[in-house]
């Protein structure tokens, strides 16, 4: 005869995926490893946060910086997947009002995050697309 008694059931969590180290650089722009992704000289030196965020150390010059550093997300309390939500929220059009109430989060967090990812796409564009040169314009009716 079975066991009435049932196995517990294991809830595997998908953690956040973080970057490898092999992607990082170091942040001090004294550093001699300064922006040299694959150096092999950032380790963790500790796990802390909801997220569980690695604060990482430069062995060349002792740097600590967390990983979200130059991100969108940097300085940001907001658990990952929420701060993801609220994106995802305003990039399809939703209101900071709307947003707020979907997410459950204060409109203030709303109005902060606009702001950090404005920035951070505005860096991200200046650094990356430079150069181009249009064939055609398209005249708006």
């Amino acid at each position: 005869m079975k066991s009435l008694r049932q196995r517990p059931t294991v809830l595997k969590e998908n953690p956040m995926q973080r970057p490898d180290l092999d992607t990082l650089a170091c942040v001090n722009a004294e550093c001699q490893l300064f922006r040299r992704a694959g150096a092999n000289n950032l380790v963790i030196r500790k796990v802390y946060g909801q997220d569980r965020l690695r604060l990482l150390r430069c062995r060349s010059c002792g740097e600590e910086c967390s990983e979200r550093r130059g991100t969108a997300l940097f300085n940001t309390r907001l658990p990952e997947p929420k701060a993801e939500e609220v994106i995802d929220h305003l990039g399809e059009g939703c209101s900071v009002r709307a947003t707020a109430r979907l997410v459950h989060v204060a409109k203030e967090t709303v109005a902060r995050l606009v702001r950090v990812t404005g920035r951070h796409a505005e860096r991200f564009h200046d650094q990356h697309v430079h150069g181009l040169t249009p064939r055609a314009l398209e005249r708006l009716v």
